[in-house]
């Protein structure tokens, strides 16, 4: 008996989606539903710029968008906002106005509002100045010029300040114990400002520094002696002294005019009015101010003239006269010229 061998290419018996009529209508398919969905999410606009009206649909939210597919140019300073309930956009076309103050224009853009809101835009502060040509509350309209005058005045005055000048000090042998030498005087420095007052009803305001000169001071310089002078007559005794060579312990301090005198030439004799003879570290005083036989102790005030130890032991006229405190004795007469007339310090010992 004979067979018959099945057609395997036959593609009638194939499932309906795998033929091509099937493929075709899915794709049909798809692609109404593709379109439904985005039919929906269009959006209609209407742009109103001025006069003109643009209604257009959009696949966006934002109403700035949707004026740009409605081929609308916007300016720089141009707003866009939402009218109504829907989606209607209204373009505010910016205008130029000018605030011009005590003379200086600035140029700005405004979409409406008030000349305060202009003040407010250029930083004006409208208590500062003066409306001349309009107020505050006024409409802003295109190409205004507002102009403003200044309530304030302004005064410049010059002003002198003195910079004091600082000492340095430098300690020295070369000078006496307290002795002071300046080698460089100091001078005071000044700063000079030249500034500007804003001034409101006669009142100063605010004020501002224009410009500043400065002279800067010149230091001073001194010179303190650190050498105590060495005593022409040194003490018996220890003594005890202070920095400036001045006794610590002492019965009482005399300070007056002091002379040198001497037996060198012959000006004067061996020995003293107590019979002491004459000789360094023996001085004559007025006995009813200095007893005979008093112990002293002469220095300057300075510590730089030491004449060191002494007893109460000569007189002479200058003396009892009272011109002279005391008078020292001295082994030559260069010392009594180099000594002179000063003032010392005669300090009692006991």
């Amino acid at each position: 008996m004979g067979t018959r061998q099945e057609n395997r290419n036959d593609t009638s018996r194939q499932p309906f989606w795998r033929s091509r009529w099937a493929a075709a209508a899915m794709l049909s398919v798809v692609s109404a539903v593709a379109i439904t969905c985005l039919i929906s999410h269009m959006q209609a606009f209407t742009v109103l710029d001025g006069g003109e009206r643009f209604v257009i649909s959009a696949l966006t939210d934002d109403p700035t968008e949707a004026v740009r597919l409605a081929g609308v140019t916007m300016g720089e300073h141009d707003a866009v906002y939402r009218t109504g309930s829907g989606n209607e956009v209204t373009i505010d076309r910016a205008f130029a106005v000018t605030v011009t103050v005590d003379g200086e224009r600035k140029q700005l853009y405004l979409t409406g509002g008030t000349v305060g809101d202009a003040l407010k835009k250029a930083g004006v502060n409208a208590n500062d100045y003066r409306l001349v040509n309009a107020a505050v509350t006024d409409t802003l309209d295109a190409g205004a010029d507002i102009c403003l005058e200044s309530v304030l005045n302004y005064a410049e005055r010059t002003e002198t300040e003195e910079l004091p000048f600082t000492v340095k000090t430098e300690y020295t042998p070369d000078l006496a114990k307290g002795q002071t030498k300046v080698v460089q005087k100091g001078e005071c420095g000044n700063v000079t400002r030249v500034i500007r007052d804003t001034l409101a009803d006669d009142e100063v305001v605010s004020s501002v520094v224009l410009s500043e000169q400065r002279t800067e001071p010149t230091e001073e310089i001194r010179l303190v002696g650190t050498t105590v002078g060495k005593a022409m007559s040194p003490a018996p005794y220890e003594i005890a002294l202070n920095a400036l060579g001045q006794p610590i312990g002492y019965e009482a301090l005399k300070v007056g005019q002091c002379t040198a005198y001497t037996n060198d030439r012959g000006l004067a004799g061996q020995w003293t009015s107590t019979g002491r003879p004459a000789s360094v570290g023996v001085v004559a005083v007025d006995p009813k101010v200095i007893p005979y036989g008093t112990e002293l102790y002469i220095v300057s005030a300075d510590g730089s003239i030491v004449y060191g130890y002494a007893i109460a032991g000569d007189t002479g006229g200058a003396l009892t006269s009272g011109r002279v405190l005391i008078d020292l004795f001295m082994d030559t007469y260069e010392d009594c010229m180099r000594f002179g007339r000063r003032d010392m310090n005669v300090y009692i010992l006991n």
